[in-house]
């Protein structure tokens, strides 16, 4: 092989190795938008990626209490995710947009078509239904209160 055919070779060598990294680049970028666009990233508890939430792109962050779950947070969950955004510096704004915004944008949910907006804090909601035990029972507590409630 002479100098000018190695040479042709190399070229050809890196040129593709160059369209192939090109190729994947291109393709991970558009796996990513397409995560953005269809995909909300749902979190219980992420302190780490709350402080990183810019990093992410706070548009898809979505929290979720898993309620009715028995290993869930609730009814304690607006105040521990209040204090994990809190310690995460989170504004107003992008509290709002985590807890609630993203997923009534992402489904399409007015929430307050049937509750006026001053009228949908924790406290007010919780006001509402003061008859409402939200107190952590057992299985067996509670099927001893119901019973006593149901008894003939």
């Amino acid at each position: 092989m002479n100098f000018i055919g190695s040479v042709w070779d190399i070229f050809w060598f890196f040129f593709w190795v160059f369209v192939w990294v090109a190729y994947l680049f291109v393709l991970i970028y558009i796996v990513i938008d397409i995560f953005r666009d269809h995909s909300l990233a749902c979190f219980v508890s992420d302190p780490t990626s709350l402080k990183v939430r810019d990093d992410i792109g706070i548009d898809i962050i979505a929290w979720e209490c898993d309620y009715p779950h028995s290993d869930s947070i609730w009814p304690d969950a607006p105040e521990f995710v209040l204090a994990e955004l809190n310690g995460a510096g989170a504004s107003d704004a992008d509290i709002h947009q985590i807890t609630w915004e993203n997923s009534c944008r992402f489904f399409g949910y007015d929430p307050f078509k049937g509750i006026a907006r001053e009228n949908a804090t924790v406290g007010k909601l919780r006001a509402l239904s003061p008859d409402v035990d939200t107190t952590t029972k057992s299985r067996a507590q509670w099927r001893e209160s119901y019973e006593a409630a149901h008894a003939s």
